[in-house]
């Protein structure tokens, strides 16, 4: 396989899934630490849940801008990620990194090449 220069839209895919890991990493944490504990510590949930929250914030940011970056509509792409989340976000992930690697083997100039300035 062939080295492939990052786009802008790689790079916003890439820091959506890093953003989305560590959605799934708070999310888990709470969900643990909330059944196995009898009572978990009040100071370290507040901080894990305000990572969450910046973490789901970052998240739909990036789906946004990697919407924009691959000319669709950012705000239909956002709504989806909020009503699917996390689930959604990840088949979404999986399907565009499966779409941008599909189209790298048909036509390996166009996926190496950065899009035209719009």
């Amino acid at each position: 396989m062939a080295h492939r220069t990052p786009t802008p839209a790689s790079r916003a895919a890439a820091a959506a899934s890093l953003s989305l890991v560590a959605v799934l990493v708070c999310l888990g944490y709470l969900v643990f630490k909330a059944t196995l504990d009898g009572k978990p510590q009040p100071f370290i949930l507040v901080l894990v849940a305000l990572a969450l929250s910046s973490a789901i914030v970052l998240h739909l940011a990036f789906v946004g801008l990697l919407a924009r970056r691959v000319g669709r509509s950012a705000f239909w792409y956002v709504a989806g990620a909020v009503l699917t989340l996390p689930i959604g976000s990840i088949v979404g992930l999986i399907l565009y990194e499966w779409h941008t690697e599909a189209d790298a083997t048909s036509n390996p100039t166009a996926a190496s090449s950065p899009p035209p300035p719009a």
